[in-house]
């Protein structure tokens, strides 16, 4: 005998949510969080690619010193996150993560582009192959860019900025001390400010100081 009960939308609504109820617990365990990519660092340091038999200097020459500005502030110009942030070292962006969800990874898809530097750790990185640049000779053409993430100097190297055979000379016949460049206007509104750190950064005793502090990174 065929059953009088009615079948409503609330029935319906009931049915559909067992439905996703069941199929949320099949699902295996998500990677990474969608707001924050909290779980980024765990999941990269477990899944990056072996690397038995790995050519480190492959994709290197792609590397464009040229437009690499590590000045800006650590923030990813996809997610605006600033945890587990890459540069990309081929154009200079800020990327977060390196899983397959990630802004990084999917730049490297789009783009092209191969070669990213940790900017917490100074570690690179092959993308979307995900192994960490390893070996000696590929290491030590990197030191330039290491460097510049994160500038340190000795005693000994501090005290050789002031000698003589260190010092240029300009079209003027003046001397000046090399490696001092412009800094960048981030606001637009801080020329002013930029010129006294760049006047201060002449006097040796101050620029001293603040070289023997360490990196500020």
């Amino acid at each position: 005998m065929p059953s009088t009960e009615k079948h409503t939308m609330e029935d319906d609504f009931t049915i559909a949510r067992k439905k996703q109820k069941t199929s949320d617990e099949q699902k295996p365990p998500e990677t990474s969080s969608d707001s924050d990519f909290s779980d980024l660092e765990e999941y990269e340091t477990n899944t990056s690619t072996s690397t038995v038999n790995i050519n480190y200097d492959l994709y290197l020459e792609t590397i464009n010193r040229k437009v690499l500005d590590f000045t800006y502030p650590k923030i990813c110009s996809i997610s605006l996150k600033t945890t587990s942030i890459y540069c990309c070292l081929t154009c200079s962006k800020y990327f977060q993560g390196r899983s397959t969800t990630t802004p990084a990874y999917k730049h490297s898809i789009d783009s092209g582009h191969h070669v990213f530097a940790n900017l917490s750790n100074f570690k690179f990185y092959i993308l979307p192959e995900n192994y960490e640049v390893k070996g000696t000779k590929a290491l030590e053409s990197l030191n330039d860019i290491k460097m510049l993430i994160s500038p340190s100097y000795n005693d000994k190297q501090i005290t050789k900025l002031n000698q003589p055979d260190n010092l240029g000379i300009d079209l003027n016949g003046d001397s000046y001390v090399p490696g001092f460049i412009g800094l960048t206007n981030m606001s637009g509104q801080l020329d002013y400010a930029n010129v006294i750190v760049l006047a201060l950064s002449h006097v040796s005793n101050i620029r001293d100081f603040f070289l023997t502090w360490g990196p500020l990174v």
